[in-house]
């Protein structure tokens, strides 16, 4: 009796396989690249709040209670120590260190011709040989930010570092502003 319930139970094991479908797993592929001699790689990523309030962007006023990144953009009471709202990323690979990278800004202008100064704050992890190193740094109008790898001895990364935008004063002319961002990567 015991044979005849096992031979059963294999028998049953069995013929459900034939049954089963073969389901086949799509298919990917990657893409190896690589390259002798220099290379230096600049990524900016598009501004987060290009298409925010009806094309318009960020709301400056920091006084509407609608507003939900007023806390994020106000100005602080120290200025330069904290960073405001995140508003892009950019990424830098290089395989040498002697280059520089300058980030400046103009001041935020309006149609009206009101200007306002602001802070950027850039916060980022360089990756280089066998060590590795936070920073945050803010700019203003008037002080552009220089990043100098001249330390390093090779490979530079710098993936997904963060662009964060704070006001220095408080906006009090209605109008559409808008400021330029200007990333220039020079060799030595």
């Amino acid at each position: 009796m015991k044979k005849t319930l096992f031979l059963l139970l294999v028998a049953l094991f069995s013929m459900t396989s034939l049954f089963c479908e073969k389901k086949v797993l799509n298919g990917a592929s990657q893409v190896v690249s690589g390259y002798i001699g220099r290379n230096v790689e600049l990524t900016i990523g598009d501004y987060i709040y290009r298409s925010s309030n009806g094309n318009k962007g960020i709301n400056l006023d920091i006084n509407n209670e609608s507003n939900n990144v007023r806390y994020q953009i106000a100005p602080t009471q120290v200025p330069c120590t904290k960073a405001g709202l995140l508003v892009g990323k950019f990424n830098l690979i290089s395989s040498t260190s002697d280059i520089t990278l300058e980030i400046s800004h103009d001041k935020l202008h309006n149609n009206g011709g009101d200007s306002v100064d602001y802070e950027l704050a850039v916060d980022y992890v360089i990756k280089s040989d066998n060590s590795t190193s936070d920073h945050l740094k803010f700019i203003t109008s008037t002080t552009p930010y220089t990043f100098d790898f001249s330390s390093g001895n090779g490979l530079i990364i710098i993936e997904d570092a963060g662009i964060y935008f704070r006001l220095s004063e408080e906006v009090t002319e209605k109008g559409r502003y808008e400021s330029a961002v200007t990333f220039k990567l020079r060799s030595k």
